[in-house]
């Protein structure tokens, strides 16, 4: 059987955020291995990373206000772990689409797990928004624990 000491877990920050990164974080206790927490900023392809917004007095690259605000609520997320939880962790924002991030993330970290929530769309929400879960599935060369809130 494979080891799975390299985690990946992915968090999107919803409601789950927190069951997902618990379920990572026990089974790298288990195998003696770490989890890198990660998230994706999406930003759509028709504004670009580089529009500038304005925040406070001045203009600053919207990539940047992305990335300040999820490496916040990373460590909101973080806050709430043990100690020996949180020396388990390491965390990494990315950019793109979320799909072919995380798939490029574990590859890169040769990373033997990826564990991710799932919001559970079927129908119509499913065809319009498609399923990032389904497609790291699919396309994953690890296995890939997909965790239902």
């Amino acid at each position: 059987m494979q080891s799975m000491d390299r985690i990946l877990c992915a968090v999107d920050f919803s409601e789950g955020a927190p069951l997902v990164l618990k379920q990572a974080l026990n089974l790298a206790a288990l195998s003696g291995g770490n989890v890198e927490v990660v998230h994706v900023c999406n930003v759509p392809p028709y504004f670009g990373p580089e529009l500038m917004v304005w925040v406070d007095a001045g203009s600053t690259p919207l990539s940047q206000v992305a990335e300040e605000a999820a490496r916040a609520r990373l460590a909101a997320l973080l806050a709430e772990l043990t100690p020996e939880e949180r020396a388990r962790t390491t965390t990494s924002i990315e950019f793109g689409p979320p799909a072919d991030a995380l798939l490029r993330v574990a590859k890169d970290r040769e990373s033997n797990l990826i564990v991710m929530g799932t919001h559970g769309r079927t129908g119509l929400g499913h065809v319009m928004l498609g399923s990032v879960a389904e497609r790291v599935v699919r396309s994953s060369h690890c296995p890939v624990l997909v965790v239902r809130p």
